[in-house]
């Protein structure tokens, strides 16, 4: 895969994996990213992006790929309100938990949320903040995958808590809860 920005060899191979996975994606931050996944031939690619400086360089370098899905560029918050199968969070560290928190109800059943840079702390936290927000949610986490730099949450059907002692008719007693009656 070709790609001019900074990313890790292994962090495009995670984003390359996953983007030829996705047909339909989302990512916040234009770049290395962006010309990733157009060569994944998504059905379609929304970038956002911040700033302009980044979309114009993103369409410059997107030039000498010729990528397969030509992006579309958007503004903060000008995304469409769809279903995704894979959301990325990069782009402008600030607002990157703010994307995640946004975005995490649009992500499809079975789909992917990749965080970029989570060997730095707080974007680390980010992962950990979006897993406790929807962990009734959360299928799976990979922290830096593959010894990239990208961790991924598997989204998966909502589930509801089952206490499987009470499930299993055992007596509280039997799984700590209490002392056991007498003669037990």
């Amino acid at each position: 895969m070709n790609f001019i920005g900074d990313l890790s060899r292994e962090d495009a191979d995670v984003l390359e994996e996953y983007g030829h996975r996705s047909p339909r994606i989302l990512e916040f931050g234009a770049g290395g990213s962006t010309q990733i996944f157009a060569q994944c031939q998504p059905m379609f690619l929304i970038s956002v992006e911040t700033a302009q400086v980044w979309i114009d360089r993103t369409k410059k370098n997107l030039a000498r790929f010729q990528p397969c899905t030509d992006p579309i560029f958007v503004q903060y918050d000008e995304h469409p309100i769809q279903e995704f199968d894979l959301i990325f969070v990069d782009g402008f560290w600030d607002l990157r938990l703010d994307f995640a928190r946004k975005t995490w109800p649009l992500l499809r059943r079975n789909g992917v949320m990749i965080f970029h840079d989570t060997r730095r702390s707080f974007d680390a936290e980010n992962v950990f903040k979006i897993a406790k927000t929807y962990w009734d949610e959360v299928g799976k986490i990979y922290m830096n995958l593959d010894d990239s730099n990208c961790s991924v949450i598997y989204k998966c059907p909502k589930v509801k808590y089952e206490n499987w002692n009470e499930t299993e008719g055992k007596e509280p007693w039997m799984y700590g809860q209490g002392d056991p009656p007498e003669g037990e």
